[in-house]
Order: C-alpha cells, then structure tokens, then sequence
C-alpha cells in the first residue's frame, strides 16, 4: 500500500479545515506511528508537537 497515515485532533476549531481536507474522525486508539521518509525536510517552526 502507498498511502501515509495521520492522526490529528481537533483542537482551536482545526475542524473547519480538516474535514475540507477529508480527515475522518477517529476513535482515538490508533497504533501507528509516522515514520514516512519520504516526507519532504520541514523547519523545525513549521512542526507542532501536543501532548495530552
């Protein structure tokens, strides 16, 4: 298979744009984990981290 596999939550109404973009909603147990090389490099101010 070559797709990617992103978990995003919804936090300060980032739904209005997720759904646009065909997020579906999860369950919140999703086991993978992103280890995608092909990734293009990305500055570390454009990367967001959120811890619960």
């Amino acid at each position: 298979h070559d797709f990617d596999v992103f978990n995003a939550l919804d936090l300060m109404d980032n739904k209005q744009f997720l759904e646009k973009l065909k997020f579906g909603i999860g369950d919140g147990n999703l086991q993978y984990y992103l280890y995608n090389w092909r990734c293009p490099e990305m500055p570390a101010e454009k990367i967001g981290l959120v811890l619960q």
